[in-house]
Protein backbone atom coordinates (compact mmCIF):
# COMPACT_ATOMS: atom_id res chain seq x y z
CA UNK A 1 0.00 0.00 0.00
CA UNK A 2 1.25 3.40 -1.09
CA UNK A 3 1.71 5.88 2.04
CA UNK A 4 1.25 9.54 0.73
CA UNK A 5 2.90 10.79 3.52
CA UNK A 6 6.43 9.25 2.78
CA UNK A 7 8.50 11.85 0.03
CA UNK A 8 11.61 9.35 0.20
CA UNK A 9 9.47 6.23 -1.12
CA UNK A 10 8.66 6.92 -4.60
CA UNK A 11 5.84 4.39 -5.83
CA UNK A 12 6.16 2.08 -8.90
CA UNK A 13 3.15 2.77 -11.22
CA UNK A 14 2.11 -0.83 -10.28
CA UNK A 15 1.28 0.50 -7.10
CA UNK A 16 -0.39 3.24 -8.15
CA UNK A 17 -2.82 1.80 -10.44
CA UNK A 18 -3.65 -0.63 -7.71
CA UNK A 19 -3.93 2.49 -4.96
CA UNK A 20 -6.70 4.40 -7.66
CA UNK A 21 -8.47 0.75 -8.56
CA UNK A 22 -9.54 0.99 -11.52
CA UNK A 23 -8.90 -0.95 -14.96
CA UNK A 24 -9.48 2.08 -16.74
CA UNK A 25 -6.24 3.50 -15.60
CA UNK A 26 -4.07 1.15 -17.10
CA UNK A 27 -5.64 2.03 -20.54
CA UNK A 28 -5.22 5.85 -20.25
CA UNK A 29 -1.84 4.97 -19.22
CA UNK A 30 -0.89 3.21 -22.30
CA UNK A 31 -2.58 5.28 -24.61
CA UNK A 32 -1.00 8.06 -23.10
CA UNK A 33 2.03 6.87 -23.84
CA UNK A 34 1.80 5.48 -26.98
CA UNK A 35 -0.08 8.40 -28.08
CA UNK A 36 2.56 11.18 -26.84
CA UNK A 37 5.75 8.89 -26.95
CA UNK A 38 6.69 9.34 -23.43
CA UNK A 39 7.75 7.58 -20.43
CA UNK A 40 6.67 8.42 -17.10
CA UNK A 41 8.38 10.44 -14.01
CA UNK A 42 6.56 9.89 -10.81
CA UNK A 43 7.61 12.28 -8.12
CA UNK A 44 5.97 13.74 -4.55
CA UNK A 45 4.96 16.64 -5.04
CA UNK A 46 5.54 19.15 -1.68
CA UNK A 47 4.18 22.45 -3.05
CA UNK A 48 1.44 22.34 -0.97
Amino acid sequence: MIDLQDKHNCPTLEEIGEYICNPIFHKFYSHIKTLYRCNEKIEFSSCS
